[in-house]
């Protein structure tokens, strides 16, 4: 039986499982790319100019947009943000986990060389791989890592 050791330094997120990426052009409304993010279920678009991402619209970008009672019915590039932080396939997990947290960030799109969409990448998508290619670790993980007793055990 082999020993297999976590390394979020040498796992690719190219091999997490990856959402597929709903994209729509610069000129789409925010109100059809909510719509068509409602029809597919998912958090998030991709906004792509000759095939390379250029900006996400989120649902937190949504929820904002209603708080300020804002104009859905405006182009999506006036509102996405733009230049997302973007990972290609052959980074590591490591690097995912380390822009999500720092960038308080839930998906991050993957893509190619030339900054075509490939898949985003969510937080579930890093812990369902995790636990399907490491389930040892994770399953015997105990409940406090680094616990140590305060008082003195036995007599």
């Amino acid at each position: 039986m082999m020993d297999f050791q976590l390394n979020f330094e040498t796992e690719m997120v190219g091999k997490c499982d990856l959402a597929e990426p709903l994209c729509v052009e610069p000129a789409t409304t925010v109100r059809e790319a909510l719509a068509r993010m409602k029809d597919r279920n998912c958090a998030a678009v991709l906004i792509c100019r000759d095939n390379a991402v250029v900006g996400i619209y989120t649902e937190r970008d949504a929820l904002k947009m209603m708080a300020a009672g804002a104009d859905f019915d405006v182009p999506i590039e006036r509102v996405m943000t733009r230049d997302p932080v973007v990972l290609r396939a052959d980074e590591s997990v490591a690097r995912a986990i380390n822009a999500m947290t720092h960038g308080g960030y839930r998906r991050l799109p993957i893509v190619d060389d030339r900054g075509r969409p490939l898949g985003i990448i969510k937080v579930e998508g890093i812990l369902h791989y995790l636990v399907e290619h490491f389930p040892t670790v994770i399953y015997n993980l105990p409940p406090k890592p680094h616990y140590s007793t305060q008082d003195r055990e036995g007599a």
